[in-house]
């Protein structure tokens, strides 16, 4: 794991992005006549929506000496379809009466090297949260506001409109946001890439599904205080556009481990702690944990109460015991 902190206005943390790839004689891949129109197609309709990241990305073409379309492209429309699982459980729920966020990243090996980020900006939220090898966008975090977002890919129907990789709505939210409305709002007025789900929750314990796609978006508000995501979709109006046959087959599996668990502590009215979290993300048998085989497991975990500047990340596979803190 690298540790990445990120100070200043977007162009300034843009260009230290750029001018640490140019150190490391990164290279990003010409584009070419199809996905030049494409990209300029997607600038058209979201440039307006997150100027921030758009300044962000010319810094890092600045810093880097990268044409800014190749930049604009890199940053906004690739990236993979991640397995993952995520929790949140509202403070009505858990032992000091805050809010808990929880959150695996199940993927190949191949993505296991990943970057944990944190971002300062002189206009919007310090957050701290992770990635692979992104250029600007996050796969998950929590804010000084109190707000967490995680993002799980899901398999679907794909058209040919331009939109934004699923790590991007992440970082708007995480830069902007405050509240469970604003960043359901937020994600609801983006263009999107592909399917993917987001689950977000905030100190005041509010908590928000978000199921998006190329074809349209769909929110639901968590009422008795537990909600959690894997990789397909659960809305009645999203489920046309899942690819059933492409979702992993231990999704439902660990959706329906994760709400179980929810059920069996308030039916034993057993207060849940970081502890309770820590040991459903970290285990298979009874968890959500993905060990399916070589090519697939959760190679990075993390937990987080709302409210505190901090997580507790394990840079593994994790175990109970192998989370360790770390502030912004």
């Amino acid at each position: 794991m690298e540790e990445i902190t990120l100070r200043g206005t977007h162009f300034e943390m843009g260009r230290q992005i750029g001018t640490q790839m140019r150190e490391g004689s990164v290279e990003l891949p010409s584009l070419n006549e199809d996905q030049l129109r494409y990209i300029d197609c997607l600038v058209e309709k979201s440039e307006v929506l997150i100027p921030g990241i758009f300044e962000e990305m010319r810094g890092l073409a600045d810093g880097g000496g990268y044409e800014e379309r190749v930049v604009f492209f890199h940053s906004l429309s690739i990236g993979i379809v991640p397995a993952c699982t995520v929790i949140a459980i509202s403070g009505g729920h858990t032992k000091d009466g805050r809010p808990i966020f929880g959150r695996n990243y199940d993927a190949s090996p191949d993505f296991a090297d990943f970057t944990l980020y944190r971002t300062y900006p002189d206009r919007g939220f310090a957050h701290i949260g992770c990635a692979y090898s992104l250029l600007v966008g996050r796969e998950g975090g929590v804010n000084e506001a109190g707000l967490a977002i995680a993002v799980t890919g899901v398999h679907g129907h794909y058209t040919d409109d331009p939109g934004l990789w699923d790590h991007i709505p992440v970082r708007v939210v995480l830069d902007r946001c405050s509240r469970v409305d604003e960043a359901v709002g937020l994600i609801e007025s983006l263009p999107h890439l592909w399917t993917k789900n987001f689950l977000i929750a905030d100190v005041t314990n509010e908590i928000a599904i978000v199921e998006a796609g190329q074809q349209g978006v769909a929110s639901s508000r968590v009422v008795d205080g537990f909600a959690a995501i894997t990789n397909h979709f659960v809305l009645p109006e999203m489920e046309a556009y899942c690819n059933r046959a492409e979702v992993p087959r231990n999704s439902v599996h660990r959706r329906d481990t994760a709400y179980r668990w929810s059920q069996e502590a308030r039916q034993a009215a057993e207060p849940l702690a970081y502890g309770h979290v820590k040991q459903l993300l970290s285990t298979t048998d009874g968890g959500v944990r993905s060990e399916l085989d070589k090519s697939f497991s959760t190679v990075w975990s993390w937990v987080a109460n709302l409210g505190e500047r901090s997580i507790e990340l394990a840079d593994h596979l994790p175990e109970p015991d192998g989370y360790r803190r770390y502030t912004f």
